[in-house]
């Protein structure tokens, strides 16, 4: 049985939690449709520049001989694969955020449910937390299954007296 709570932010945009598995549903006021659209073009457009970023230093690397005597060449070919790496995890992020949007989730925190400011998914459209749940996870705290520290007062949480 499905059992929805409501739920408003500080600015009045509107969300219901499913409290029967967790997952979240936005109803109304958080992203409209022109706001989906525009964040799947602009992570689509960074996704497409990302990987012919990626492309291009992979292409470098592959030149330069391994175990050059050239410590220069060893460096540069070192620094290039470590910008493709750092890429290719910014890539991946922008491809979960796409499957977000796809899944209809994007911009609601996947460990409380809340919805993520407008003006934190405009700096970052790929990110996946609340601001809430990205800064308090700390080592030594459990985690959830997105990897990020348990603790956020859930929504719908009772306040004892």
């Amino acid at each position: 049985m499905n059992r929805l709570s409501a739920h408003s932010t500080a600015g009045g945009a509107k969300f219901f939690v499913n409290t029967a598995d967790s997952a979240a549903t936005q109803v109304q006021g958080h992203l409209s449709q022109p706001d989906l659209e525009r964040f799947a073009g602009q992570l689509e457009l960074m996704r497409q520049q990302l990987a012919a970023e990626i492309a291009k230093l992979q292409q470098k690397t592959s030149f330069a001989p391994f175990g050059s005597t050239d410590p220069d060449a060893e460096w540069n070919r070192a620094m290039a694969m470590r910008s493709a790496g750092d890429k290719r995890a910014i890539l991946f992020e922008i491809e979960q955020a796409l499957m977000r949007i796809r899944d209809k989730t994007f911009g609601l925190c996947p460990v409380d449910s809340r919805p993520i400011p407008k003006e934190r998914l405009v700096q970052m459209p790929w990110v996946k937390n609340c601001e809430y749940c990205a800064t308090h996870a700390q080592p030594g705290r459990p985690m959830d299954v997105f990897g990020v520290a348990c603790g956020n007062p859930s929504p719908t949480a009772d306040i004892a007296d």
